[in-house]
């Protein structure tokens, strides 16, 4: 069996009312900030790992600034 995506909203029914379609979007758009948020942090701790965590690691800078010099 595939596993559902939690990311795409289902088609709903009619009977159910407005609110509850409301409340069904704003629960997939917070699931959407949320993704978005933690992939940012992921991405800009990588840049930073590259950046700084380099020098520290091995003594001498593969940072972008040292890079560009040799």
């Amino acid at each position: 069996m595939r596993k559902k995506n939690p990311f795409k909203a289902e088609p709903l029914p009619e009977e159910k009312g407005l609110l509850y379609k409301f409340l069904k979007i704003q629960r997939y758009k917070k699931q959407d900030t949320k993704y978005k948020i933690k992939k940012l942090f992921i991405f800009c701790f990588l840049i930073i790992l590259k950046c700084y965590g380099a020098r520290i690691w091995f003594g001498k800078g593969i940072g972008f600034a040292d890079t560009a010099k040799k």
